[in-house]
């Protein structure tokens, strides 16, 4: 990962960050006290990497769940809105308990695998080295 100072609408800044080799993008809101505006600038900039780099692959974070459909459509692969997400994994709580714990571990155990490790192994192979190393 790195950290590159600079401007993020400046085609420039973005190739000297590397976002034309990128193979990950994760674009995080711009302004949380100002949704409409955040989230049009996260459309701008998705459009602006995947001019870019066709081949990035591109989660955005929103604000308004009401505008996923225009980041989607500006090209990033997930639109992700914690709003929603969070009021999600709370309703299904009430009516699946330990959903969120489940979750949680789930997530936490998805970070600590690098999946390098696995590429053109087969998935038996690969469940088989998970259970071997005791991620599995």
């Amino acid at each position: 990962m790195e950290f590159v100072r600079g401007n993020p609408f400046n085609k420039d800044d973005l190739i000297r960050a590397g976002i034309n080799r990128a193979s990950v993008v994760i674009i995080v809101p711009f302004d949380e006290s100002d949704a409409v505006s955040s989230d049009a600038k996260t459309a701008l900039l998705v459009m602006s990497i995947r001019k870019l780099n066709k081949d990035s692959y591109i989660t955005a974070e929103v604000l308004d769940e009401d505008n996923r459909e225009y980041v989607l459509n500006a090209g990033a692969n997930p639109v992700i809105s914690l709003g929603s997400f969070t009021t999600t994994v709370v309703t299904e709580e009430i009516f699946n308990h330990g959903l969120s714990s489940t979750l949680i571990n789930l997530i936490q155990r998805v970070n600590i695998i690098d999946s390098k490790d696995f590429i053109g192994l087969r998935f038996r192979d690969v469940l088989e080295r998970l259970r071997a190393s005791g991620k599995g």
